[in-house]
């Protein structure tokens, strides 16, 4: 009889759920490497699509992953300064987006930047990739 309650007790304790882990979003939780970065100039006002690879280990969904460029670089990305965008996709991450980016009327050398954000708890987090260009001739 004890064996037998001993064992309901060892059968009992391996079904119960385990304490839900919180997801913690920061600035490491994601790397974005951005491809398809055209090298040769393009035409005023032409399309062209980039890669966005969101790498990470933890998964969460976004609404918001894609590009953005603009005529200046900085060191802290943000809207305000890569102020053009291009499509932005919702899903999962990680993933890999394709981006369709339209470039401006204007010639010259233009900043692009891969690009996803999460909101969770009314705090979103934002990841950025590095600073490429491209040129508009």
């Amino acid at each position: 009889m004890r064996i037998l309650a001993l064992l309901a007790l060892v059968t009992l304790a391996g079904c119960m759920a385990e304490t839900p882990v919180a997801l913690t979003l920061d600035a490491t939780t994601y790397t974005i490497t951005t491809t398809g970065v055209p090298t040769a100039a393009v035409a005023p006002g032409s399309t062209f699509q980039v890669i966005v690879k969101v790498a990470g280990s933890v998964e969460s969904m976004t609404d918001h992953a894609g590009a953005h460029f603009g005529k200046n670089s900085t060191a802290t990305p943000s809207t305000s300064v890569y102020t053009s965008t291009c499509t932005h996709s919702g899903g999962k991450l990680p993933q890999t987006f394709t981006a369709t980016c339209k470039a401006p009327q204007t010639a010259g050398v233009y900043h692009l930047r891969g690009h996803a954000r999460v909101t969770k708890d009314n705090v979103t987090t934002n990841w950025w990739g590095a600073d490429e260009t491209f040129t508009v001739g």
